[in-house]
């Protein structure tokens, strides 16, 4: 069972094209196309609020207008104004701003070319440079996880990846993306200790990333920073007095942030989800499991290289 950003999922997964009858139909010359005008974002904006039933805290602005190569159709970015509930997405709107979509497809282009390409930037985006990371940099095998401190399933998954890295030390690197689901109420304070915690000590991080899990059932809304740095006091990789100050300064809440802005923009919606050098792998239960596709993906791998 997987749980999901519950206003995101609706942006995600809701209808594919959204129509909105009330914006005026301005018919297009061949050479000019019409304006997105700020009157016609804050119109589009609000239908979006509505039409994803977002609370009022929770509401977006169209903060980018880009042309889709040569035509009249524009990519739009929608940014929530929340900064403790990252939300952002991209919708397409058709020239005569009538309607909206999730996808827009080139009919130019060759489908089996495009999926590449896309698979391909997805794959270029999973490693940051602020991520934190266990195992050789250059291991032929990079497996990523977006994961949740309070989320049960990533505590089996810590448990795997902590029997998978041991496995094959040489071989392997794991490296963990922030995705602190908004209905886990203390996930996003450990996320961002944990940040902080990765901006001092790689091993350090591993460490209170062991630490949060082990002891999952003892942490609440309440005493989740007090047990981080409980917790962090006993890691000697860790300086607690500089731990204490980052997150009283949230100096490191913008890699959670653009962690889960990643995950939104690429449809990575539940926890724990895994990539294998790219490949997207969900619903894994046991090391075994994750061992015998990270040797499936390492044979695909070597046969493409040759």
């Amino acid at each position: 069972m997987k749980k999901t950003y519950r206003y995101s999922r609706r942006v995600t997964f809701a209808l594919t094209v959204l129509v909105i009858g009330l914006l005026p139909y301005k018919a297009l010359g061949q050479d000019k196309c019409s304006p997105v005008t700020d009157e016609t974002k804050g119109m589009l904006s609000q239908y979006v609020q509505r039409k994803f039933k977002l609370p009022p805290s929770q509401s977006v602005n169209v903060v980018e207008v880009v042309a889709v190569e040569n035509t009249c159709y524009r990519k739009l970015r929608f940014k929530g104004k929340d900064p403790n509930q990252p939300l952002e997405f991209e919708l397409f709107l058709s020239p005569d701003r009538r309607f909206l979509t999730r996808d827009l497809s080139d009919s130019a282009l060759d489908p089996l070319i495009e999926e590449e390409r896309k698979a391909d930037q997805l794959r270029s985006g999973l490693v940051s440079a602020n991520a934190a990371s266990l195992g050789p940099k250059d291991a032929p095998i990079n497996v990523v996880v977006f994961s949740d401190f309070e989320c049960p399933f990533c505590r089996n998954a810590a448990t795997i990846i902590k029997q998978v890295a041991s496995s094959d030390a040489k071989n392997l690197r794991f490296t963990f993306r922030h995705m602190p689901l908004r209905m886990h109420r203390w996930a996003r304070t450990a996320a961002e200790a944990a940040a902080c915690a990765q901006l001092q000590s790689g091993e350090g991080f591993w460490k209170l990333h062991d630490q949060i899990f082990e002891n999952q059932s003892a942490f609440t809304v309440e005493n989740a920073k007090s047990k981080i740095l409980e917790y962090a006091r006993t890691i000697s990789e860790l300086d607690v007095p500089k731990l204490q100050e980052c997150l009283a300064t949230n100096t490191a809440a913008a890699i959670v942030a653009e962690d889960i802005r990643f995950a939104l923009a690429n449809d990575i919606l539940g926890t724990p989800t895994f990539f294998v050098n790219g490949y997207r792998v969900q619903g894994v239960k046991n090391a075994e499991q994750l061992i015998a596709i990270i040797h499936e993906r390492a044979n695909k791998s070597t046969v493409k290289a040759r």
